[in-house]
């Protein structure tokens, strides 16, 4: 599997405190530079669709692909927090 980047950026997740929060990071500053996990919009929520409909907002991706990585991605963290197990993004 090859991995397709999007070219607006990538997100972060992690539970904490009862909350899934998603990050969102971009690859590059204003004059093209690369930069490594600077977030520049963050938003927690206790369930995924209201992080969903907060990335489509602010218009977070451009691939489909990304988003169906998103959904799945939430979907297994609000999994873990409904069981209190461990999330660990893949």
């Amino acid at each position: 599997m090859v991995l397709k980047l999007d070219p607006k950026g990538y997100f972060l997740i992690k539970l904490e405190n009862g909350l899934i929060h998603l990050a969102f990071c971009n690859y590059q500053d204003k004059k093209g530079w690369y930069k490594q996990h600077e977030i520049e919009l963050k938003h927690f929520a206790n369930n995924k669709e209201e992080l969903l409909d907060w990335a489509v907002h602010h218009k977070l991706y451009s691939q489909e692909d990304h988003y169906e990585y998103l959904v799945r991605e939430l979907t297994s963290a609000e999994n873990c927090l409904k069981t209190n197990e461990e999330y660990v993004q893949k």
